[in-house]
């Protein structure tokens, strides 16, 4: 059996790892809370949005509340908050285990993307703005929430 085939049988049949498989759905009274401090990541262009959370220097977090938003506002992290008081979210989901998550099926355009803790109020929220396009790269996104102080 060529390599190629025998790749694909395995993702049929479930045992590929794919990066870009969905997490599972957060429950509407699950969302984020923060520590002290607003992180602000720079805004990128992907094709897919999806990516890896840790909290500190301990590595991949499961359970953080990862959402998005549709967002056509600035990079001002406190007016971010305030959208985000009377914003719906488009949908949010839990890390996997392994601190993965990912949404394969936003359509073009401009997201805001809130992730946290729900249990936690000692660790940071962290706010990115991505722009999602067809021709995006797809690469996982480093998301690291640090400790609050």
């Amino acid at each position: 059996m060529r390599p190629q085939a025998l790749i694909l049988l395995l993702c049929v049949v479930g045992l590929c790892t794919a990066s870009n498989a969905s997490c599972k759905k957060a429950r509407p009274e699950q969302t984020p809370n923060g520590a002290n401090e607003l992180i602000v990541l720079e805004e990128r262009t992907v094709g897919v949005l999806r990516g890896i959370v840790s909290i500190g220097a301990g590595g991949p977090a499961s359970d953080v509340v990862v959402e998005i938003y549709r967002y056509n506002g600035g990079t001002d992290g406190l007016k971010m908050q305030e959208f985000i008081k009377s914003a719906k979210r488009s949908i949010a989901c839990l890390t996997s285990k392994n601190g993965r998550f990912a949404f394969p099926q936003l359509k073009p355009g401009r997201y805001l993307l809130r992730a946290g803790t729900v249990t936690s109020m000692g660790i940071n929220e962290v706010y990115a703005i991505f722009k999602v396009t067809q021709a995006g790269t797809t690469h996982d996104i480093e998301i690291n929430l640090p400790l609050g102080t």
